[in-house]
């Protein structure tokens, strides 16, 4: 099963601040626990993602947050 893993920079390196488990790879599925970590965190306001060059990971991305800038 696919994990994914929400990581910030902190002053001591990164740390990992939400994950969630699906059962594919598809766009559906990754924004749906994008849109669960948004909910849960409404001031949340990230202005970049990095991610590898998968389309369903950068399309979830940019339609859960509009305007982000990705780094691949």
């Amino acid at each position: 099963m696919p994990a994914f893993f929400v990581c910030v920079n902190t002053n001591v390196g990164y740390s990992t601040v939400g994950c969630f488990i699906t059962a594919d790879e598809k766009k559906e599925s990754i924004m749906k626990g994008l849109h669960y970590l948004k909910e849960w965190n409404e001031n949340w306001h990230p202005e970049f993602f990095m991610t590898d060059f998968d389309t369903s990971e950068i399309s979830a991305i940019e339609e859960t947050f509009p305007g982000i800038k990705q780094i691949l």
